[in-house]
């Protein structure tokens, strides 16, 4: 490998994770509107009421580590989120540059500008969502492999199980790189699992096992399928194309260099096996697979270091161009893909709109129920989205014949964002139900929102 001055690089690799904890930090303080009006939010309101009802804790889809590790920061809102956020991924940055420097690579502190500036990174920090602390969890799985800490890493792989589905590329992946499994290793890794599973069982009165029966992505896919090239057509939206290249050339050059250090292997393993997933999933629409490009971010870390791999090839006199261009086209990829603050989104705007009607015309009563599904909706009502005494989400509802499961002076906001797809109840159907009456709309270019109440019995 190149020789380099270690400090310098060390202090480089600090000052550009430092770097990327100020731009997305900045971009929390200026970003006001919701970046994440679906996901995120209902992340946040998991984390927030979850005190109030701790069988939120371990319900499957919000994450249970990312609901237990963000109920204190969502106590202050969903900026609480953000910046825990914005930690994670320093962290991330720092860990990627200890793990590429331990494994000898060249200009290892560039890790952290691939980490900390991939295009959807920012997005997910700002949407309070789950691929931050997955991205951190990775990035310190695999400095703990490159630290010869296996049974660290099968518990923090273990944990990840219950952050983001990516997790089971990296289970995959240890049971590659780890020679000789051991019975204390097996249980280092179904801790967190089993214990989720135990208390979850206890508090929530889930099933036993329902970490490992209950996953929430089967059955039918209601957004569909898509091409096999989805993500690499999309992949500016995902990270630069610059850091794309780097990850194949150090892929190619992992195989032509005979390169077949188990830990290097994992990492090209785990980072192409991420992307494969998912054009799988996507493809043939299983999972509940959406074709978010955001979840690519979760390869981002073992893409990091693979693609520093990638300087070692050049010969040692363009060696400093090619590290100084690779980081510029990185820099400016990035900036000129993220305008922060952006502009707030016209479902928040129906959202907002819609809770204005609501609050003027006074549907919601201290007797009556809302039925919703739009969570952007339930978050500028200032509603418990949780309280199933007076809230509910509209697939609890009779598909066919909504009023069935209400009481007059219930409430229904039916929108076209989710309502007709996650609610599985279309416009028409509530539209035709004579016990229900029309009492306002919202109507935006591509959004709308309806308000439904059930009659008041006649005798």
């Amino acid at each position: 490998m190149f020789e380099e001055n270690t400090k310098t690089s060390d202090l480089i690799g600090y000052v550009l994770s430092a770097v990327v904890f100020l731009i997305l930090g900045y971009f929390g303080i200026v970003q006001d509107a919701l970046v994440d009006p679906t996901d995120g939010v209902y992340h946040y309101q998991h984390a927030k009421f979850s005190f109030r009802h701790p069988e939120l804790f371990f319900r499957h889809w919000a994450k249970p580590v990312f609901t237990f590790l963000m109920s204190g920061p969502a106590q202050f809102g969903i900026k609480g989120i953000v910046f825990t956020n914005t930690v994670l991924i320093f962290l991330a940055c720092v860990l990627s540059f200890k793990a590429a420097k331990k494994l000898k690579f060249s200009f290892y502190f560039l890790t952290p500008l691939i980490v900390g500036l991939g295009n959807s990174v920012s997005y997910v920090v700002l949407g309070g969502l789950t691929e931050p602390m997955f991205i951190f969890g990775f990035s310190l799985v695999i400095y703990l492999i490159v630290d010869s800490k296996y049974q660290w890493a099968l518990f923090v792989s273990g944990g990840l199980i219950l952050v983001r589905p990516e997790a089971v590329v990296i289970v995959l992946g240890l049971l590659f790189i780890i020679r000789h499994w051991s019975l204390k290793g097996l249980i280092a890794l179904a801790t967190l699992p089993m214990l989720c599973s135990v208390l979850g069982n206890i508090i929530g009165d889930y099933p036993l096992l329902y970490v490992l029966t209950g996953q929430p992505y089967g059955g039918y896919n209601v957004y569909g399928n898509g091409s096999w090239f989805h993500y690499i057509e999309n992949w500016g939206r995902i990270s630069t194309f610059t850091a794309l290249a780097m990850f194949l050339v150090g892929s190619f050059f992992v195989v032509k260099n005979k390169s077949f250090s188990r830990v290097i292997l994992f990492l090209v393993f785990t980072g192409l096996g991420i992307l494969i997933l998912h054009i799988f999933l996507w493809r043939f629409g299983l999972l509940g697979s959406a074709g978010l490009v955001r979840t690519l971010t979760t390869a981002l870390p073992a893409i990091s270091i693979i693609a520093v791999y990638s300087l070692s090839s050049i010969k040692p006199k363009y060696v400093y161009l090619a590290t100084l261009l690779a980081a510029l086209l990185i820099s400016i990829e990035f900036v000129t893909k993220n305008n922060y603050p952006l502009p707030i989104g016209e479902r928040e705007v129906g959202a907002k709109l819609v809770a204005e009607k609501i609050s003027d015309l006074e549907l919601i009563k201290e007797d009556n129920k809302v039925f919703y599904q739009f969570a952007t909706t339930a978050y500028y009502l200032g509603l418990d989205p949780f309280d199933e005494e007076h809230t509910n989400r509209l697939w609890s509802l009779n598909n066919a014949i909504p009023s069935q499961k209400m009481e007059p002076g219930d409430l229904i906001i039916w929108d076209n964002i989710t309502g007709h797809r996650e609610g599985k109840i279309d416009f028409n159907v509530i539209n035709l139900d004579e016990n229900l009456i029309k009492v306002d709309s919202v109507v935006l270019k591509k959004v709308q929102f309806f308000l439904f109440v059930k009659k008041e019995k006649t005798n």
